[in-house]
């Protein structure tokens, strides 16, 4: 998978990473008693399998929008790198290929410490959480995010200010006026 350009990501050696994040189990097979005959051992590709980011963007922000836009995501990322996502780009494709903000990056990955907060996210700035995502050996080999467009809340702030400020604003030239008013009688 080739490295997109993304404004915020911490700079990493090479263009590409070949490898991929696998989700692997295993079960015992066992006789009627109970004597071990094998093991079950399968496996799914998490690079570019939307299924599992989809299901959670769907279960936790049941498929709202704002401007167009859809208000939550989820993403998996290999290390730094976004595997499975549906965050979007500009372009309306999907961000895979992307890196996260240096900041998640360190805190994250480098000291394997949950990130709740304001991240730039590929064009725009979420509500988000990053959480460590760990090999069997509890090595951090990826990350887990689901975030909220901050925009909206944004937008609902300023609603709110400007409301209060011409209700404010009429307060005081409504008692003005009735100053004025029984002032002058």
């Amino acid at each position: 998978m080739v490295f997109v350009s993304a404004p915020k990501s911490k700079p990493r050696p090479g263009d590409r990473e070949t490898s991929g994040m696998m989700l692997k189990v295993a079960a015992p097979l066992l006789d009627d008693n109970d004597n071990l005959l094998g093991v079950l051992y399968g496996g799914e590709l998490l690079n570019r399998n939307y299924s599992i980011v989809d299901q959670v963007k769907d279960s936790l922000y049941k498929g709202e929008k704002y401007e167009g836009r859809d208000m939550g995501a989820a993403t998996i990322f290999q290390w730094d790198l976004r595997i499975s996502t549906n965050v979007k780009k500009p372009n309306g494709l999907r961000s895979i290929g992307t890196r996260v903000s240096e900041e998640v990056y360190e805190t994250v990955l480098e000291n394997g410490k949950l990130w709740i907060g304001r991240a730039f996210v590929v064009d725009s700035w979420r509500i988000s959480s990053y959480e460590p995502i760990r090999n069997i050996k509890g090595e951090i080999i990826g990350m887990l995010s689901v975030g909220i467009l901050e925009r909206p809340f944004l937008d609902m702030r300023n609603n709110v200010i400007w409301s209060f400020l011409k209700i404010a604003f009429l307060g005081i030239a409504v008692a003005l006026a009735l100053g004025y008013f029984w002032q002058g009688v």
